[in-house]
């Protein structure tokens, strides 16, 4: 990525959205959107949804099937958190305070008013063929065999004249209480071997080991991996928990984009299980 005068924009990849038409629109704060990989009828992604705050400079991101329970919080004061929701924070006896997975500060821009705040990986690995009843979703091309798709978060100051340019497809932008702006970038990479390998080793050890929330119930069981890159953001990274379809089973050797850092292993955590129908 790289930022220079003008406007957000593609840098005219042939990787794109399957439907692109009003992604462009700015929504007003107070709004937000549905999002995923793949497309309704076939593999696809969990759901998520990205909102702002309607009277501060928040933003908000949460996994559809769990957002009534968890959720990250990107608060104007630069004081960052992934939650537990206070309701279900105080069913479980636990105090208020005590509900923060993780908290931390807003990363350095990389670019002079450009943050990278959040991004979330999704290997063409872990898509499955499940019945999505959410309307409205915003689905971003299947990445094809052997890549990994990342949907990265960026936060924009007010008065930025810059752009960012990327090799992908832009998903959404929001407008800030502060005129501020968060855009939804999505892009693509080859994973490394090694990559491959850890995610195909998390998902075997999730197998033959116990599994939280009696994931023996739920049809197409995932975890999120919550990470965090060299540069402070922080990310989640997708597994499912059922053996790959044949086709999507590839695991390809490439190198990462240096905006796509490997994350170290003892920085993922094992967080949360849902069901995706």
């Amino acid at each position: 990525m790289s930022a220079r005068k003008g406007s957000p924009g593609s840098s005219g990849s042939n990787y794109h959205g399957g439907m692109t038409g009003g992604w462009d629109q700015e929504l007003q704060p107070g709004q937000g959107f549905r999002f995923a990989v793949g497309t309704q009828s076939g593999v696809k992604s969990t759901v998520y949804r990205i909102w702002t705050a309607r009277n501060r400079s928040d933003v908000y991101i949460a996994k559809l099937p769990t957002s009534s329970m968890t959720k990250v919080s990107l608060h104007e004061s630069g004081n960052w958190q992934y939650s537990f929701l206070s309701n279900v924070a105080m069913k479980v006896g636990s105090k208020n305070s005590e509900r923060h997975i993780e908290r931390w500060k807003k990363p350095e821009p990389f670019a002079e008013g450009w943050i990278r705040a959040f991004f979330i990986t999704i290997p063409r690995t872990e898509l499955r063929l499940v019945n999505v009843e959410a309307a409205d979703v915003r689905w971003i091309e299947d990445p094809g065999a052997g890549y990994w798709v990342s949907i990265e978060i960026v936060l924009v100051d007010p008065g930025v004249l810059t752009t960012l340019s990327f090799d992908g497809v832009l998903v959404g932008k929001l407008r800030l209480r502060n005129d501020g702006m968060a855009a939804v970038l999505a892009t693509r990479h080859k994973p490394t071997k090694e990559e491959g390998l850890r995610i195909a080793g998390f998902r075997e050890s999730f197998y033959t080991g116990p599994i939280p929330f009696q994931a023996e119930s739920f049809t197409t069981p995932t975890v999120e991996l919550f990470g965090s890159s060299n540069d402070g953001a922080r990310c989640f990274t997708q597994i499912s928990l059922t053996v790959p379809p044949a086709e999507v089973r590839t695991i390809c050797t490439g190198d990462l984009p240096t905006s796509l850092p490997l994350i170290p292993k003892d920085n993922w955590k094992l967080l949360d299980l849902d069901s995706k129908d």
